[in-house]
């Protein structure tokens, strides 16, 4: 008898302890026996079992498929419930049913594991997030149906009314609210004396490239093979304040796979977000925050730490600027000769940007007064990123530690009168960018930040990328610049001189952690972890591009 009860008391203990273990494991997704698999409930048992109604219209295999809940949900009810009251419904339906169906032991045993299940924390947030997701593009497309229906048309995506065109606008950003009735009609007027033929057309003008040239039928090449390689985490998220800005930046990218009709509208900020890439400017309608409101839009500018790596203001640039524009140079002589004085006086002091001022007008001045060399002696830029053909910027800065390349700038120059018919510089300079950024970190670099010129004409900027949370590549354009062209405008050079050398701090702040890393690697014979996680970056492409007239042709015969 005492042995009994000795075994009985370790079994208990025995079956004590599992349950402890087991409470601690991850449940994973549980599957209903074969007999009860394709079982359903009808709407009346829905109702005696005091049961959601969604739960009439799925299969029990589907009780546990958050994808399958969420559409079911949204199907039934629309927008008018939130993620928790959902979710809280339908593990309330399945304890119940765990209840009362306890003649039935497959289909009672399977809503419990069902019901645990869900009730698991990362679960819960996968759920959140994506029942979001699925929300916003609910409400995106009934929105847009309405609109059609009644002739109504928002200038935002909620509230305010516009005319007909409203989601060619949404999408390129062509009319500001700022723009008059007469200047619309206007530029109506010259958009069809460019082309006749073709009157639905109109050019994206998001950004200073307008795209004039894009007449013809253009497509989308989208490969969206990251997307779903992750859970997300939105404690990893950029969060303001109480504003997650990480998810209005998703939310920009689904509402325009939602809305996108003619991919030859969409404007540079809409294809690059396409590319997960968000683009933030301190103008308002130059910067993807545009779509988050003017209050959102200055809060984000003001976290955003555009004057880090800024030089010291300098000392003497402006006034040798100035000499030389009261007294300008003649000949080639006596510019040379006013350069080496402000070169002496430069070497003299310790200031980063009257030292690069002086040593830029030793080749600038001379040139601007003398006349530039044959510029048939010039070797054109040749390079490429990690030997994809397909960026290949027009100049590039690297560097090589040991036997790894690092690129750490790239540049983009186009003549201002000169216009992409598909994809403008500065998408092709966010897509560099974060191939720049995806490659160092996979080298080992830990949370680059990479710098960009682009150049259009006589006005240049510069942009910085960095990635504050997964798969959202912050582009900002730190600022935009007026080229020095003639000897009377020698007062702007300080100014050029200061913005680049910030780009050029940035880089030496990447080169110092990339050698860091690469050596230490090399010492150890392990490769460093990524940082941030390689689960953060993204390889999703979206690429605009032109339909092949005669493949265009066929498909009409067709």
């Amino acid at each position: 008898m005492s042995k009994s009860k000795a075994k009985g008391v370790a079994t208990s203990s025995k079956t004590k302890g599992k349950s402890v273990a087991s409470s601690n494991t991850i449940l994973r997704k549980p599957t209903p026996e074969k007999r009860v698999r394709e079982f359903k409930l009808t709407e009346e048992q829905c109702g005696s079992l005091e049961v959601d109604n969604l739960f009439s219209n799925l299969a029990t295999i589907q009780w546990s498929d958050v994808d399958q809940l969420i559409d079911e949900s949204i199907n039934c009810y629309g927008d008018t419930l939130g993620s928790t009251e959902v979710h809280n419904n339908i593990v309330t339906s399945l304890q119940s049913m765990h209840q009362q169906m306890k003649n039935n032991a497959a289909l009672a045993s399977y809503c419990l594991k069902c019901s645990r299940y869900l009730k698991q924390g990362h679960i819960r947030t996968l759920f959140d997030k994506k029942f979001a997701s699925k929300l916003v593009k609910f409400q995106t497309v009934e929105l847009k149906k309405l609109n059609k229906a009644q002739g109504q048309r928002n200038a935002t995506l909620i509230t305010s009314q516009c005319n007909d065109n409203y989601y060619d606008e949404l999408l390129s950003g062509s009319k500001s609210h700022e723009i008059s009735d007469e200047n619309e009609d206007t530029e109506d007027q010259e958009t069809s004396e460019m082309s006749d033929s073709e009157d639905d057309q109109f050019p994206s003008d998001l950004t200073l490239d307008h795209h004039p040239q894009r007449t013809a039928d253009y497509f989308l090449i989208h490969d969206d093979s990251s997307e779903n390689m992750f859970e997300q985490n939105y404690d990893d998220d950029w969060i303001i304040g109480e504003d997650n800005i990480s998810g209005r930046c998703r939310s920009v990218k689904e509402t325009t796979l939602a809305l996108i009709s003619n991919p030859a509208k969409l404007s540079d900020i809409r294809l690059l977000a396409l590319n997960d890439i968000y683009l933030f400017d301190e103008k308002l309608h130059e910067s993807v925050s545009k779509y988050f409101g003017t209050e959102v839009h200055r809060q984000v500018i003001a976290d955003i730490d555009r004057s880090a790596h800024r030089p010291l203001p300098p000392l003497k640039s402006y006034t040798w600027c100035q000499q030389v524009v009261d007294d300008p140079p003649t000949d080639l002589l006596s510019s040379l000769k006013v350069c080496t004085v402000f070169l002496q006086e430069a070497t003299n002091q310790i200031n980063e940007v009257d030292l690069h001022v002086a040593h830029t007008m030793t080749y600038l001045l001379p040139v601007l007064v003398a006349g530039a060399d044959d510029a048939a002696q010039e070797d054109s830029a040749n390079a490429t990123l990690n030997q994809d053909m397909q960026y290949k910027p027009d100049f590039q800065v690297s560097t090589r530690f040991i036997n790894v390349k690092c690129v750490i700038i790239v540049a983009e120059f186009k003549p201002k009168s000169h216009h992409s018919s598909t994809e403008s510089d500065l998408i092709k300079l966010g897509k560099q960018l974060k191939l720049m950024y995806n490659d160092l970190v996979a080298k080992g670099t830990p949370h680059p930040t990479v710098g960009g010129l682009l150049c259009q004409g006589e006005n240049a900027c510069t942009f910085i990328m960095d990635l504050p949370s997964p798969q959202v590549y912050r582009m900002t354009k730190l600022s935009q610049i007026t080229l020095c062209r003639k000897v009377t405008e020698s007062s702007l050079l300080p100014v050029l001189v200061s913005k680049l050398i910030q780009i050029k701090n940035v880089a030496l702040e990447n080169l110092k952690k990339a050698e860091d890393s690469i050596l230490r690697a090399s010492n150890t014979m392990t490769r460093p972890p990524s940082n941030p996680p390689s689960s953060w970056l993204s390889s999703s492409s979206c690429q605009l591009s032109r339909l092949n007239r005669k493949r265009k042709a066929n498909e009409d015969a067709d």
